[in-house]
């Protein structure tokens, strides 16, 4: 995998934003990795010793920067439990960052309130503050991300309890409002990180035993970027343990083999009631049957399972496989805009119109028909055929003889390829694809680069691994 697309993947969202912030903490403290990096060189530093200490006699911290009682607290209470905190960056770039300036035009200068929170964090009891420096040298990098899926970037900080731990983005410390306004959002970041480390990282339990793909060899770099994203993975076999854990996130039915039990869709479903997220990764499967108990979940929200494989005869639509010929079942997709609801093709189509050569496609499909008839639920199609359907062929594969004569009729219609549906009285959320081949191992294809980031994005959709603490931002600028 290409070395942008493994850091982009982790820009779960608002990945607009991300992309314009790129290179925000460099420009923003004036100095590149290297010299951010150089422990006791003062030539790398912008300032004398004289001015740095003029600096910070000048802007002791206003109240407005000091820790909440609410992290204060959250810390207190962890007494006994080492909280690690690793900053990749150094505290002394921030006394020679422009901005760390007394005569900036605000009441707090614009990076007074993310040094001030680590320097009271590194004074506390029960934290290990460490300043790391750049991920690209330094040992910590390693230990704390073995797979490089997390993919820690200079200015992140990384929390660490236990085994748990959980990365924050330096572009997630600031929000650049339309207005020019910018706000602080660090500490409420910061709480929420150690709190979820303390109490255990969400996590994406993906159902077998019944044919299912998981880690076992076939989502092994999936995984990885999932537990990079700051969720645990692991697997439920839902015919033994007759419930669903309480930390589970996200559960994820992908590449059934054979439809579950109806003993088994009534967990699944208790657990939605109670406003629970259910991924499905449903490619076609030749099973000649209808997988009437995954239907009966979908059908709650409005979805129903075409058994059918999507075929695009007109080569203009058609993208290469991964045997770099054009393909039938390789086929460009439209990925239409979303909205506060549904907000994960805002974060695609930024990346398909950026510079890192993003493609709209989408292979060996299945399609679902979309209903507005289910109660108390809004339906999005987030993978959809585009304006021109008429060459797209749906060939019948797997289900009942009247499941296949339904997919002939489907052939030159409008078809959907992924859906998310929202229950709006429980908040419940399902996410249904037609392909895996994105996620496989061994399926790294340009043509399925933006289908792959889609389906990344959908777990942080489905749950959100950012908990927000209730510690409201500051305006600094």
């Amino acid at each position: 995998m290409a070395y942008k697309e493994t850091r982009i993947m982790n820009n779960w969202k608002k990945t607009a934003a991300a992309i314009s912030a790129a290179a925000m903490l460099m420009s923003m403290f004036g100095c590149s990795h290297k010299d951010a990096t150089i422990d006791g060189d003062s030539s790398s530093q912008a300032n004398t010793e004289e001015e740095e200490e003029i600096l910070c006699e000048t802007i002791a911290p206003p109240t407005d920067v000091k820790l909440s009682e609410t992290t204060k607290s959250l810390i207190e209470s962890a007494k006994g439990t080492d909280i690690e905190l690793y900053y990749f960056f150094t505290m002394a770039s921030f006394t020679a960052a422009p901005d760390f300036d007394p005569e900036i035009a605000s009441d707090v200068p614009m990076y007074n309130s993310l040094y001030y929170n680590l320097l009271e964090l590194s004074e506390m009891d029960g934290v290990n503050f460490v300043e790391a420096g750049d991920p690209a040298y330094s040992d910590y990098t390693e230990q704390l991300d073995p797979t490089g899926m997390m993919g820690i970037a200079g200015g992140d900080l990384v929390v660490k309890c236990g085994d748990n731990v959980k990365r924050i983005k330096a572009t997630q410390f600031f929000t650049y409002n339309e207005d020019g306004s910018v706000e602080y959002n660090g500490e409420n970041l910061i709480a929420g990180a150690i709190s979820t480390c303390l109490n255990g990282l969400p996590t994406v339990y993906f159902i077998y035993g019944h044919g299912e793909k998981w880690m076992d060899g076939s989502y092994v770099h999936y995984g990885d970027v999932l537990e990079g994203g700051g969720y645990r993975v692991d697997a439920l076999k839902l015919s033994e343990t007759k419930e669903i854990p309480d930390d589970a996130a996200v559960v994820c039915i992908a590449a059934p083999q054979s439809d579950i039990s109806k003993e088994e869709s009534d967990i699944i479903l208790d657990y939605m009631h109670s406003g629970g997220a259910v991924s499905m990764i449903l490619p076609p499967c030749s099973a000649n049957a209808s997988f009437e108990n995954i239907d009966g979940i979908l059908n709650e929200y409005g979805i129903a399972m075409d058994y059918d494989m999507i075929a695009a005869e007109d080569e203009e639509y058609q993208l290469t496989d991964n045997k770099e010929s054009l393909s039938r079942y390789y086929f460009k997709a439209d990925f239409p805009e979303g909205n506060d609801d549904f907000w994960i093709n805002e974060n695609v189509n930024a990346l398909l119109e950026s510079d890192y050569g993003y493609v709209a496609g989408i292979s060996e499909t299945r399609s679902f028909t979309v209903s507005d008839s289910a109660a108390d639920t809004v339906i999005m199609p987030v993978v959809v055929t585009g304006d021109d359907s008429s060459s797209f062929v749906c060939e019948p594969v797997g289900g009942s003889n009247d499941d296949k004569k339904y997919a002939e009729t489907r052939s030159g219609s409008d078809l959907d390829f992924a859906v998310c549906a929202k229950n709006t009285s429980n908040g419940s959320k399902l996410f249904a694809i037609g392909s895996d081949d994105m996620i496989s191992d061994g399926f790294y294809n340009a043509s399925l680069s933006a289908i792959r980031m889609l389906t990344v994005y959908s777990n942080a959709w489905l749950y959100d691994p950012d908990i927000d603490m209730g510690i409201p931002a500051l305006r600094v600028r």
